[in-house]
């Protein structure tokens, strides 16, 4: 997380929550759920707000639903550039999804989406589907669009189809996790391979 959106997430969680700072934890912030101080997260890496009373109340927030407006617009903060030009997609992709960018370099690129019909458009993250086109992840203010998160190719005959990352390797497989989506996928190197339905 950029030291930015970390500063301005703790800002609104100490403001909302009313946090005590104790090493990695802010703690004893109170809980919308049952209205106890027992609310804690993270503090180097605030993803996840969790009340202590698991049995009795078991609350669970994630910044980025509380917070939707710090994480709607990828390109005004990270502008594309020559040297960077994947800047907004790598962005969304380390801060807003929590992805290392070093184990997923090469796997997408920044581009573009434009709406003939509402006449807008957005910066969007393009991973390509070998052989049958691409899938893209709309990354600006993506409300604007109803229901639309991502966009397939026109004309991309997608059904039946998975994605797996192209650095996968499928030697000595012994159990396969076959999950919703590519944001849903383990990174290369963990102790889980997976593949994406499509």
């Amino acid at each position: 997380m950029y030291s930015q959106l970390h500063a301005a997430i703790t800002q609104r969680l100490d403001a909302e929550f009313g946090f005590k700072h104790s090493g990695e934890w802010m703690r004893q912030g109170r809980c919308p759920g049952c209205g106890k101080k027992e609310l804690y997260i993270h503090a180097d890496h605030p993803w996840v707000l969790r009340c202590g009373r698991l049995s009795k109340c078991g609350y669970e927030g994630h910044v980025r639903d509380l917070y939707s407006d710090l994480f709607s617009s990828w390109s005004d903060r990270f502008p594309q550039a020559p040297e960077s030009p994947n800047a907004a997609a790598d962005a969304y992709m380390q801060h807003d999804r929590g992805f290392d960018l070093a184990r997923i370099s090469g796997w997408y690129s920044q581009e573009y989406y434009h709406h003939r019909e509402l006449d807008i458009g957005t910066a969007t993250v393009r991973f390509p589907l070998p052989g049958i086109g691409y899938w893209e992840r709309l990354i600006d203010r993506p409300h604007r669009f109803g229901k639309k998160k991502a966009h397939f190719n026109y004309g991309c005959k997608y059904q039946g189809t998975w994605w797996q990352a192209p650095t996968q390797r499928w030697d000595d497989v012994q159990e396969l996790f076959i999950v919703e989506g590519i944001f849903k996928l383990d990174c290369p190197g963990s102790c889980r391979q997976s593949c994406s339905m499509i």
